[in-house]
């Protein structure tokens, strides 16, 4: 049994070595995706030091993910941090088409950005365990997002089987250099369950190459942390009908940015933690675009909790809070030209007598939007021009 084994062995080495070296052309639905024989072996041997035995990546996550015909990155490259592994994951997207990518725990270094597909027959699906690492190298230097999804041939087709996948689960790590992840040229796809840290920015959603507005993302249960500059950001949306869900920012000068409408945003916190010196101006949320819907959103020590540029946004159930008493402004909702919004049932949290402490600041007169029974200490407050447009009473927050 052994000996046939040696000899099967052999013989997928030599299939296996066609199907999965640097080709990088369009793959087909025939593609070989098994990996070769020798490969698993060779990747402990490369985590082997002399007189310790490697830890066996056969654990019981590993062994579920092959159970469920998952392609998993270890059979083909290392995960010790050792090297650059960008070519070999860029191979097994392009040789692997609708199929699941697991990437075990342990450390991929990568030296420039990862595309996938979104033409439905060419996507895959991109699955990290929780201690997986996937960083940027030391010497990244590209503009774009570690991993582009959804960059190759642009679809926006959703009807079909392979045009929905995701992005789950891992750490991003961007080394203080690069941009975590964007959705480039695809509808529907999900980003879940993802740690994003030291990064220029979290996340990007971009509108589809072909001129699509619209990417209907899901986005959920991801934290990011920025690289503590004033250029950091948690998360831009370009896109239109997005979705974003459970999602907290820290170590950024602004936590979110979008430039479109039509996005539900249920449960994002950003915290502001990059001190004094760089308070003014911090943002938590930035709308250039309105017709956007905030819910229990949470604006954490920025120095402006909301900011919209202009249109109508929906605020429902929204916190401000400031813990520190810093001699500049503290304002929770502020509108650059007329106040056209509606906030409905803000809790606010002031903090100190130095900063103004406004709960509404309006650019223009003549708006028609409406504050509903705001819950604030208004002993606080330095500011009362919400009262014009104010509906029920204000709460005493003590």
């Amino acid at each position: 049994m052994r000996k046939m084994r040696i000899i099967s062995a052999i013989l997928l080495m030599g299939l296996g070595l066609s199907a999965c070296g640097g080709n990088t052309a369009k793959p087909t639905a025939t593609t070989q995706t098994d990996p070769p024989a020798t490969t698993s072996a060779q990747t402990t041997a490369a985590q082997t030091t002399a007189g310790t035995t490697a830890p066996q990546t056969d654990d019981v996550s590993v062994g579920e993910a092959r159970a469920k015909g998952y392609i998993i990155a270890t059979d083909y490259m290392p995960n010790d941090g050792s090297t650059d592994v960008a070519a070999e994951i860029q191979d097994l997207i392009f040789n692997n088409p609708n199929r699941t990518i697991y990437f075990p725990d342990g450390l991929y270094i990568i030296r420039r950005p990862i595309k996938t597909y979104a033409a439905r027959e060419l996507s895959v699906d991109i699955q990290l365990s929780n201690y997986a690492v996937i960083k940027a190298s030391d010497k990244w230097a590209s503009e774009q997002a570690m991993f582009l999804l959804g960059s190759l041939e642009p679809s926006v087709h959703i009807n079909d089987p392979g045009s929905n996948y995701s992005f789950t689960g891992g750490v991003i790590d961007g080394n203080g250099k690069a941009i975590g992840i964007a959705i480039e040229g695809s509808r529907e796809t999900v980003i879940r369950g993802v740690s994003i840290k030291n990064v220029r920015i979290g996340i990007q959603v971009f509108q589809n190459y072909t001129g699509y507005a619209s990417s209907d993302a899901d986005i959920s249960d991801v934290n990011i942390t920025g690289n503590g500059t004033k250029e950091s950001i948690g998360i831009q949306l370009f896109a239109y009908d997005n979705t974003v869900t459970n999602l907290r920012t820290s170590n950024v000068y602004t936590g979110v940015e979008i430039y479109s409408s039509g996005n539900m945003l249920r449960n994002v916190h950003p915290f502001y933690n990059l001190g004094e010196d760089n308070y003014a101006g911090s943002r938590a949320f930035v709308d250039y675009a309105g017709t956007n819907f905030y819910d229990y959103c949470y604006a954490d020590n920025f120095s402006t909790g909301f900011y919209s540029e202009k249109g109508s946004n929906t605020y429902e159930n929204c916190f401000n809070y400031w813990y520190a008493d810093w001699a500049t402004e503290q304002v929770a909702f502020s509108f650059e030209g007329q106040f056209d919004s509606v906030i409905a049932y803000p809790h606010l949290g002031f903090n100190g007598r130095q900063a103004d402490r406004v709960l509404l600041r309006v650019g223009a007169e003549g708006g028609t939007g409406v504050v509903i029974t705001p819950i604030v200490d208004a002993e606080l407050l330095t500011d009362f021009g919400f009262e014009e447009y104010l509906q029920g009473r204000v709460v005493t927050k003590k």
